[in-house]
């Protein structure tokens, strides 16, 4: 099954070489990989263009994670789409590992994996479950049927917020045992960030799954 990446970036010049060098060395290899450029001002996109292949930049006026992931995923045209953040790297055989139980398991709309934390900002344990857009790869239904991503306050929560409509919607997410991926937390990255702000995107994707939940629960409760 052919497969998109789609890549969310600002000013990661610093990483986004070795998370593009990961994607390009998996065993399934990607039909199209896709960076949008969120209004950097370092060089991410010209050590982008430098690539080449099937490697490709759009560029945006600095807007978040959110619409930059949209406007990668409404240029993709294959059966799966993948993402990645642009500081985190896959294992080499993560897509072929998600690809080969999505063609044996129909009933699976998306699959995440397990991730190793690694960097100078590691707290508690090193492993942990992938709910993040890092590990994800979906059927292009689920995308179609959900809609955009839509960024919470501090730029964080954004992908929690998507999954939580993902499921109401009544698609099935299934998480894998193994670990396909590493999520680097380091200092100045989006995983770093833990102030007010950015805890009150989490917060507010969370009130909102639960607020869902309670109206579903209204509309099937007997009269």
């Amino acid at each position: 099954m052919k497969y998109s990446v789609v890549i969310p970036a600002y000013n990661a010049a610093k990483t986004i070489n070795e998370t593009l060098e990961a994607v390009l060395a998996q065993t399934a290899s990607p039909a199209d990989v896709i960076v949008v450029d969120d209004g950097s001002t370092d060089n991410t996109r010209h050590l982008v263009e430098n690539f080449g292949g099937c490697v490709r930049v759009l560029s945006q006026s600095n807007s978040g994670p959110g619409p930059a992931t949209n406007l990668g995923m409404r240029e993709t045209d294959t059966p799966l789409i993948a993402m990645v953040d642009a500081d985190d790297l896959w294992l080499p055989h993560k897509m072929h590992r998600q690809i080969e139980y999505l063609e044996a398991n129909d009933s699976c709309d998306g699959v995440f994996a397990q991730m190793e934390l690694f960097g100078d900002r590691i707290q508690g344990a090193p492993i942990q479950e992938g709910w993040t857009r890092t590990t994800m790869v979906i059927r292009r239904s689920v995308y179609e049927g959900v809609g955009d991503v839509v960024d919470q306050p501090g730029m964080i929560g954004e992908m929690i917020d998507w999954m939580a409509r993902a499921r109401d919607g009544g698609f099935n997410l299934v998480m894998l045992p193994e670990v396909l991926a590493r999520r680097r937390v380091a200092r100045g990255t989006l995983s770093d960030r833990r102030d007010v702000e950015s805890n009150r995107g989490y917060v507010i994707a969370a009130r909102a799954a639960l607020l869902r939940k309670r109206e579903r629960m209204k509309e099937t409760a007997p009269q």
